[in-house]
């Protein structure tokens, strides 16, 4: 080690040291306490990165999809976000959220505008080919989300595909059958 790297180690335990209050600093002298090093995680830095750019507590889910809990409080550890290991997955993603200023209301509001554009279309297909190029949709979950939105029964058992069309036969259908009772206008 350079005498440069060995003044920059030193610096860095002086800050360190510094930065540490009263009652930190005897455990530590005692043997109470320990110092850990931890290596940042270049994986971490390209999903905080993602879930910065979520708009919803939804999205931060999806940018986390695959994790494991431990890798979630990892990520609310490099983020210095009060993360325990009781906390569901649920209450980390609020917790995440919470940190960069994410509201749920937006996807609500945004799954709204997708309601009122499928109760306007006269075809279940225009509906169908509506929906499934529908961003807020990829996952059953979301769809589960819109029909209860929509006033819909599923069975949340079904596949993403037949709950669709369980919301097109309910939305559509009931238009249709509403127009043919009116006598077709």
């Amino acid at each position: 080690m350079s005498k440069n790297e060995t003044q920059a180690l030193f610096e860095l335990i002086t800050k360190f040291i510094h930065s540490l209050s009263e009652e930190q600093y005897r455990s530590l002298i005692s043997g109470k306490g320990k110092i850990e090093f931890k290596e940042n995680n270049q994986g971490d830095d390209k999903r905080i990165e993602k879930i910065k750019k979520s708009r919803t507590i939804r999205e931060v889910e999806r940018n986390c999809t695959g994790m494991l809990k431990k890798d979630i409080i990892s990520v609310c550890e490099s983020l210095k976000i009060d993360a325990k290991k009781r906390d569901t997955k649920k209450v980390l993603f609020q917790k995440i959220a919470a940190h960069f200023q994410i509201k749920d209301e937006n996807e609500d509001d945004e799954l709204i505008k997708v309601k009122e554009t499928l109760q306007k279309f006269k075809s279940p297909e225009e509906a169908k080919e509506y929906l499934t190029n529908q961003q807020l949709l990829k996952t059953k979950k979301d769809i589960i989300h819109l029909a209860k939105l929509l006033d819909v029964y599923i069975n949340p058992k079904h596949t993403k595909t037949m709950i669709l069309n369980r919301i097109i036969e309910s939305v559509i259908g009931s238009q249709l059958s509403a127009q043919a009772i009116r006598g077709g206008t």
